[in-house]
């Protein structure tokens, strides 16, 4: 598929976007300025760009003028007008890449980890989506069959872990545990028993006591019965 080349409508020279060109875009606007102009006032612009100073007071104005109504629309437009173009996406992509910094994202992902768990305990995902398998599942209704309160999905203040289970009645942890995901070959493999027993050591080492339900265990007689059996030990 051929893509359409489009020219100025004033002077006939190819365009990227838009109905006239540089030039002739800013005769249309009363500004009557030579290549050689155009040419000089933007390297004068790149000049001063170099300047923090002057940089920082730049930005300033735009992020206020962008704050409002109308400049919210001009540059949504601009944005959209830029990423319909092959080669400013690229430069968009590019530019978003360089300025992806460790230093950004170690504070992005300390700023989700707060988030995500504030969301959790508020319950905003209730409903909408859980990391929880069916073992776990039948544990819950097991748990709450028994009258034992629980918090599921639960990550302690300055944690990165999250646990299957909080118990507060206990200030017990509890993970349960698939063989699949945490017993098998590629398991052993990819270190998923090492990772358990940091959870379990990082528990135990900030005083919570720490209990993992097994799936042979919990299948065997049933979920409800396991921890009917489980608590009467």
């Amino acid at each position: 598929m051929t893509k359409e080349v489009k020219h100025c409508i004033d002077c006939g020279k190819q365009v990227v976007a838009g109905p006239r060109c540089y030039s002739c875009a800013a005769k249309k606007r009363g500004c009557n300025l030579t290549p050689e102009q155009i040419k000089a006032n933007s390297a004068r612009m790149k000049e001063l760009w170099q300047d923090p100073e002057w940089r920082s007071e730049q930005i300033a104005k735009r992020k206020e003028y962008y704050a409002t109504p109308k400049g919210k629309r001009q540059l949504v437009e601009k944005v959209e007008k830029a990423w319909s173009n092959p080669a400013s996406r690229k430069k968009l992509m590019k530019a978003r890449r360089e300025s992806w910094t460790p230093e950004r994202r170690q504070a992005k992902s300390e700023w989700m980890s707060q988030e995500m768990r504030r969301r959790w305990r508020e319950g905003v995902y209730d409903g909408v989506f859980h990391h929880v398998s069916k073992l776990e599942m039948r544990v819950a209704k097991g748990l709450k069959k028994m009258g034992i309160r629980y918090e599921q999905q639960f990550q302690p203040d300055d944690c990165h872990y999250i646990y299957d289970f909080y118990l507060p009645e206990y200030n017990m942890l509890l993970e349960v545990n698939g063989t699949y995901w945490h017993y098998s070959e590629q398991a052993v493999e990819k270190g998923v028993p090492e990772k358990d027993a940091e959870k379990m050591q990082w528990a135990l080492d900030h005083g919570y006591d720490f209990e993992t339900f097994l799936e042979e265990m919990v299948n065997g007689i049933g979920a409800a019965d396991f921890v009917r059996q489980w608590r009467t030990t």
